[in-house]
């Protein structure tokens, strides 16, 4: 287990602290703050790319082609199908990539034998393709979308899966509005959530390689297993049972609703178990976690970021992240 999930939970503790964001990688993200560390970490990884200007386009609607190359990169996919679509010729950019896609089952044609790459990608299209690769359990208990009449019937237990996993949400007026195009800002966001929990589909490659280090981001990166679990000592232990005495006593008596209470009680838990055993591997309950935070509305976020900051020093918190290099604030 790498050391620095050792303390990984941390990032949890301080995704929606005061940080320092990461400078653009692309000149045109301004406008849009809440997409720009998802963008930016997908680029240096090389899942995305920008145009020779060096803008992003970012409200600019992504593409079939564009989408299923994303999801190729991110997953490794490197084996190929025979494909007859009218519309996708061998001198096509995205000839292969469409094979790939075919092949690892993450979109099909149209009944007119088209594949339509230049097509938009609608909101509704975008949970049947990421579902159709990672087969979300439907959390109906979860689900709060009012305009599900108004999804496509093929696609509406994908919409179910995703929004009540956490992947993807509905607007302000809880609606999902699934036949609107998702622009190219969005579906990354959307992308970079799915990396989040679940990494790399591709089994034949090592996880070191389809799982980079952590990125500081809104919705944060999940680390992967780099390797045999190594017991290491807890060396910040000390600094571990500060941040758990403060969530305990000062940060839980703060939360008011639900989903505040239960993500910082599983961080409690996890480093809780941490502290009694140094080996015990906390990914699934930051995955947990993660998924908890981003169903928050933007008020909750602001109050659990108030409660964890204005009750935690921002010392230790500062010296775990600097240590493992988790965090910049």
């Amino acid at each position: 287990m790498r050391f620095g999930k050792i303390v990984c939970v941390s990032v949890v503790l301080t995704i929606l602290s005061t940080s320092t964001v990461h400078a653009a990688k692309f000149s045109d993200l301004n406008g849009v703050s809440w997409a720009q560390d998802a963008i930016n970490f997908m680029a240096e990884n090389e899942y995305i790319g920008g145009y020779p200007d060096g803008t992003f386009k970012p409200q600019q609607v992504i593409t079939r082609a564009e989408l299923v190359t994303i999801i190729n990169k991110m997953n490794r996919f490197d084996k190929f199908s025979e494909i007859a679509f009218k519309d996708v010729e061998k001198h096509n950019w995205y000839y292969n990539e469409i094979r790939k896609s075919v092949f690892s089952g993450a979109i099909t044609g149209f009944p007119d034998g088209t594949f339509k790459p230049n097509a938009p990608v609608t909101r509704e299209q975008i949970a049947v393709i990421i579902d159709n690769l990672y087969k979300f359990e439907n959390k109906t208990d979860r689900f709060d979308i009012e305009d599900i009449i108004d999804i496509s019937n093929w696609a509406k237990e994908s919409v179910e899966k995703v929004v009540s996993n956490g992947i993807m949400t509905g607007y302000e007026d809880k609606t999902f509005r699934g036949k609107q195009n998702i622009t190219r800002a969005e579906a990354i966001v959307v992308l970079n959530k799915v990396f989040s929990v679940f990494g790399s589909l591709n089994t034949e490659i090592t996880i070191e390689e389809t799982k980079p280090t952590p990125s500081p981001i809104i919705n944060p990166i999940g680390s992967g297993n780099d390797g045999p679990d190594v017991l290491q000592p807890i060396e910040n232990r000390e600094e571990l049972e500060s941040v758990l005495s403060g969530l305990e006593d000062y940060v839980l008596p703060k939360l008011t609703t639900t989903l505040q209470r239960d993500a910082a009680n599983i961080v409690m838990d996890s480093i809780s178990k941490y502290l009694s055993n140094p080996s015990y591997d906390f990914d699934s309950d930051v995955a947990s976690a993660k998924i908890l935070v981003s169903q928050m509305t933007n008020d909750e976020q602001l109050a659990f970021e108030n409660a964890i900051t204005s009750s935690i020093p921002i010392s230790e918190l500062n010296t775990l992240n600097q240590k493992f290099r988790l965090i910049n604030y």
